[in-house]
């Protein structure tokens, strides 16, 4: 969400049955913010069918987690399916600092990423490169281009050229992609972001496999599964996850992305671009660069200390001191602070 912005506003269409609607609410939270408690307020009918509900503005950097529950006159409460406060949508005030990105552009960082020992797939193996699609009945099952804007690169299944779509795709096992081990444990709150591709809808017994998202905070000698994927997406698709919610993080975190084809045959091809890793849980004013809530004179000594080499930043600290929003510290953040602390 634009930090400029006042209020945040979400919008919902809903259709109703005989005019059974009695209430409509928005819950929404600061997530590890000073209170983070869920705070509600009324959705407000637009035009027919479309209610809109608005957030007041919060701090840069907050994680704002929301959901929907309606309620008819009968008291029965309705929320979109899977989404509550148990799983709640989310969205960041501001850009959050980016800490790891894996677009996958560069053969020498995909080098860094591996297979399991114990992978058996005949067929549609990981690898890495330039996405070669195939398509069943005017529908694509691989992907003719990756998700980065201006790449070319992606992990995905199988990138054999061939007129048959069953030649390269994932049979009779799974296959394994794996990450370099990360370092999280300076922030430990992050959101984990990717784009994926996956087709499991074709072929003889469709939809009966998944795509599994494993995370280990301890090398592999132990793993959780964070997510299972089994619906065609059709397309590439964002997800967004906090990761921290599931796991502590620690040095020794891995990823493991598992495309299998374990029961009857199905036509399964997955592909994965834009990892992405974001820390939050700072929220703070722009330009309040020592996070004790407020802009004076002390943030002006904290920036030029950071200028002349006398102390490093944080990623938060480096968020918060460019005042004047070119992308880097300098001396024009010096100058915008002290012409904002003199007209207030």
């Amino acid at each position: 969400q634009d930090i400029n912005i006042d209020t945040y506003t979400i919008i919902s269409r809903v259709i109703t049955f005989d005019n059974n609607l009695n209430d409509f609410r928005l819950y929404y939270r600061n997530y590890l913010g000073s209170n983070d408690d869920w705070l509600s307020i009324p959705l407000t009918l637009a035009i027919e069918n479309l209610f809109f509900g608005q957030i007041p503005k919060q701090q840069i950097g907050s994680l704002i987690q929301y959901y929907l529950e309606a309620t008819d006159f009968e008291n029965n409460s309705y929320k979109i399916p899977q989404v509550d406060e148990q799983n709640p949508l989310f969205f960041t005030v501001g850009e959050l600092p980016i800490y790891i990105n894996e677009d996958f552009e560069s053969y020498e960082s995909s080098l860094n990423w591996s297979s399991e020992s114990d992978d058996d797939a005949t067929s549609g193996i990981w690898e890495w490169g330039i996405p070669i699609g195939t398509q069943m009945d005017n529908y694509v099952v691989q992907p003719y281009n990756d998700a980065t804007i201006n790449g070319i690169n992606c992990f995905l299944t199988g990138n054999y050229s061939n007129d048959n779509v069953y030649f390269d795709d994932v049979d009779n096992g799974k296959t394994t992609l794996i990450s370099p081990i990360y370092d999280f444990s300076e922030y430990p709150n992050l959101i984990m972001s990717f784009w994926m591709w996956y087709s499991n809808g074709f072929g003889e017994n469709p939809n009966e496999d998944s795509f599994l998202l494993d995370v280990s905070n301890d090398s592999g000698s132990t793993w959780f599964n964070l997510k299972s994927y089994n619906k065609t997406t059709y397309d590439w698709i964002k997800k967004d996850i906090i990761l921290s919610d599931y796991i502590n993080l620690t040095d020794k975190m891995l990823l493991r992305f598992i495309a299998s084809d374990l029961n009857d045959s199905s036509l399964v091809e997955v592909a994965l671009d834009d990892l992405l890793f974001k820390p939050f849980g700072n929220p703070y004013d722009l330009g309040d660069a020592n996070f004790d809530d407020s802009i004076d004179i002390l943030d002006i000594v904290f920036i030029l200390d950071y200028i002349q080499d006398n102390i490093s930043f944080n990623l938060f600290e480096s968020q918060a001191s460019d005042f004047y929003i070119d992308g880097s510290i300098n001396v024009l953040d010096i100058v915008a602070l002290i012409e904002f602390i003199l007209t207030e």
